[in-house]
């Protein structure tokens, strides 16, 4: 049974990663397993089931097309506000006993669930600031925060969890290159930014695995994010909308290559761009998602 678990969980992970409502949903069997605490299921999994039970009522409603075309309406902030409370009851009652990685998973389905929120907000209104940009500007923070404080065990953590902290690292990416940075203070931000840039940094196995070139193309954004100035600065703050907590990634490689493509077109020199991190960009946003995101997550 403990394999079943770890099965929904990696696959409604790997689907939360992908932007995609998750191909499987929590069965009866299982929720009856989260009532009961199973003895022979291990705490942290338990945790994790249960922070995934609303990750997953979070992905197959408001992914779901109702709400896909069309402004938001009343009924839709009635349901993020009640999946936050969801999410604040679970905190409120099983916090204490977290690791931290049970910790961060938690942090990253609450910041899923700001980005869905955010991305529909912004459709109705992209001339202000959405409420919820402060909301995940928040978890994003305190994501890296959390990570940090993992200290050695940061670099043998599973891999979902340098996903969602690399998810965390785009969203503050964006922000400063943003007019809503104008909300934040500058120092906290960037902070944030160089902290987990270096939680990315030494996570490549490999030569230009996917850790590498990652780290690669948020490491010059965050560059070029230093000498962005207002005239510079795009007209969304997430020009994708169409894949749920996905977005922040999509986003961010849309606005590095509009930028990478700026400097290119200033400096009349394709040597100041490197030109496979390019690729890599182009890549992500032809949709290859299997190139986007390994399906080799531990738990």
């Amino acid at each position: 049974m403990p394999k079943r678990v770890m099965a929904i969980l990696i696959i409604l992970s790997v689907s939360a990663q992908l932007g995609l409502p998750a191909t499987v949903q929590l069965d009866d069997g299982l929720l009856e397993i989260l009532a009961s605490k199973a003895p022979w299921l291990p705490e942290t999994l338990l945790c994790q089931m249960q922070t995934a039970s609303v990750a997953s009522r979070i992905s197959s409603t408001l992914g779901g097309c109702k709400w896909s075309t069309g402004c938001p309406t009343h009924d839709y902030y009635v349901l993020v506000r009640h999946f936050e409370t969801d999410l604040r009851v679970l905190e409120n009652q099983f916090a204490a006993s977290w690791s931290s990685a049970d910790h961060i998973i938690y942090l990253g389905t609450q910041l899923m669930l700001y980005i869905i929120a955010l991305s529909t907000d912004e459709g109705k209104q992209a001339s202000s600031q959405s409420s919820w940009v402060i909301c995940s500007y928040s978890t994003a923070i305190c994501l890296v925060q959390k990570a940090s404080s993992m200290g050695s065990k940061w670099l043998f953590a599973p891999v979902r969890l340098h996903k969602i902290v690399l998810n965390a690292v785009c969203f503050l990416l964006l922000l400063k290159s943003f007019r809503y940075r104008e909300s934040f203070d500058p120092i906290p931000l960037s902070n944030a930014i160089n902290q987990g840039l270096e939680l990315l940094q030494g996570l490549s196995v490999t030569p230009g695995d996917f850790m590498s070139r990652a780290f690669s193309l948020l490491d010059q954004l965050s560059q070029l994010t230093n000498k962005c100035e207002s005239r510079d600065m795009p007209n969304e703050f997430l020009p994708v909308k169409s894949r749920m907590g996905a977005n922040v990634a999509f986003s961010t490689a849309v606005r590095a290559r509009e930028l990478m493509k700026k400097q290119q077109d200033d400096q009349g020199c394709s040597g100041m761009v490197d030109l496979p991190v390019m690729q890599d960009i182009d890549q992500l946003l032809d949709l290859d998602w299997s190139e986007l995101f390994g399906t080799g997550i531990g738990v």
